[in-house]
């Protein structure tokens, strides 16, 4: 092989390298945006939930304690687990306050949990009683996720409205009109 061929054949690695750096740069730019995209929908969910969310969740909170009942907002803005979002949720007691750890079975609730991968936000609720209890509620019962809304959705109106609902489900067989204009999950 002569060295004019062997310099050529560098050259040509030399191409492949260059477009694959290239190639990675690119991969790499594209991937800080989606995560600078991503952490925006993070901060913007955190911000919806501390500055409207949860204040509407204490004046529901103040409602149920009127009543003898009692709540309980966990939220957690940071996960340990990098595939879990930050998450909101509001367990609610008609009867008494909730001492023990909450579980989906004992009590009505509302979560919603940010996904950043699809920049929406899932929204699971649930309103069943676990067997024996003497209030359980004789009318139908829904758990898990109900839909999932983009996150202009979640506002105070919205979320007053499913928790009315939630509530609704789980004390009687009494019907709440949602009101359809701008929910989220249209008619029921």
């Amino acid at each position: 092989m002569s060295l004019d061929s062997q310099s050529l054949n560098l050259e040509l690695i030399d191409l492949v390298l260059e477009e694959r750096l290239k190639s990675q740069r690119k991969k790499d730019d594209e991937g800080s945006r989606l995560q600078a995209v991503q952490q925006r929908f993070h901060d913007d969910f955190c911000r919806t939930c501390e500055t409207e969310i949860i204040p509407t969740l204490e004046a529901i909170a103040t409602r149920l304690l009127g009543i003898g009942g009692g709540s309980q907002i966990v939220y957690q803005p940071h996960s340990d687990r990098a595939c879990l979002g930050p998450t909101l949720v509001f367990w609610m007691s008609f009867e008494g306050d909730i001492t023990r750890t909450p579980s989906e079975e004992r009590f009505p609730y509302l979560k919603l949990e940010a996904n950043a991968r699809v920049m929406k936000v899932e929204v699971s609720e649930g309103d069943c009683w676990q067997p024996g209890d003497t209030w359980r509620s004789v009318g139908a019962h829904r758990r898990g996720l109900i839909g999932v809304w983009d996150l202009k959705d979640i506002t105070a109106a919205a979320v007053i409205e499913e928790t009315s609902m939630i509530l609704a489900r789980a004390s009687t067989d009494i019907e709440v009109p949602r009101s359809t204009a701008n929910h989220p999950l249209g008619p029921v």
